[in-house]
């Protein structure tokens, strides 16, 4: 057994949302179907679009996946050689949760769309800073 990769820390993941979701070039990304009907990603789309959890890979790490639609967040990441602990498994379920319930609303705007994920996203990141802060205090 190979060593694991390791993921990027939850701020970090944030950080790099925030770069491709609210770039000029950023495609809002997209949420589909998978083969057996059941809400599933394929984390990527037409035209380089993805969701929360597909521009968190690379290129070459997406190449390799077959059926990505039938993996969780945590079990993709595992399959591409990442450790994953339960906390992060969380983690990242939350990041695809906020990208999912800001581009499921169809009666809202893209703009509206991207306002209420980048909330979404503020309000993880403090979340996950006061939980990180009150660990430190309790040690």
């Amino acid at each position: 057994m190979g060593i694991k990769k390791v993921l990027p820390s939850f701020l970090d993941m944030i950080s790099r949302l925030r770069q491709h979701f609210f770039s000029d070039e950023g495609a809002f990304g997209m949420v589909a179907k998978n083969v057996r009907g059941v809400p599933g990603c394929k984390y990527r789309g037409d035209n380089d679009s993805r969701c929360a959890i597909g521009c968190l890979i690379t290129d070459e790490e997406y190449a390799s996946l077959t059926k990505p639609e039938d993996m969780t967040p945590a079990v993709l990441f595992e399959h591409l050689g990442y450790s994953v602990s339960s906390k992060q498994a969380s983690e990242l379920l939350s990041l695809r949760q906020a990208h999912d319930f800001a581009a499921n609303s169809r009666t809202t705007s893209l703009t509206t769309n991207k306002i209420r994920f980048s909330k979404s996203l503020d309000t993880l990141a403090t979340a996950y800073s006061k939980a990180m802060q009150e660990k430190r205090a309790a040690l």
